[in-house]
């Protein structure tokens, strides 16, 4: 169980700080000034704050093992939808939830 752990919260660190590495490249690829990344930024660590404290007190409450399996699908999940979104308002959507499916595992 400990190895699983581990992974996910090194994919969950790496997703935090990638976002502020790629953050030139989105500006460029969506035509916009990086203060428009703002948001996104922002809806991220949102995302962190409600999975921490939405998802591990029920964790405790359903077990930690299954909601680190689902967590897990859902931040790939998540990762595939934000992916293809095609500028920062979509970024803004769909990165809080798939942000609060990777803070479970705390």
């Amino acid at each position: 169980m400990l190895l699983p752990c581990a992974a996910v919260l090194f994919v969950d660190g790496f997703d935090t700080q990638a976002i502020g590495y790629v953050a030139p490249e989105l500006a460029r690829a969506w035509g916009l000034p990086r203060s428009a990344l703002g948001p996104v930024f922002s809806a991220g660590l949102f995302g962190l704050m409600l999975g921490a404290l939405a998802f591990g007190p029920l964790a405790d409450r359903v077990g930690r093992k299954r909601i680190i399996v689902l967590s897990t699908a859902a931040f790939g999940s998540g990762r595939w939808r934000w992916s293809a979104t095609a500028g920062p308002a979509g970024g803004s959507v769909t990165r809080p939830p798939t942000c609060s499916s990777a803070r479970t595992s705390s």
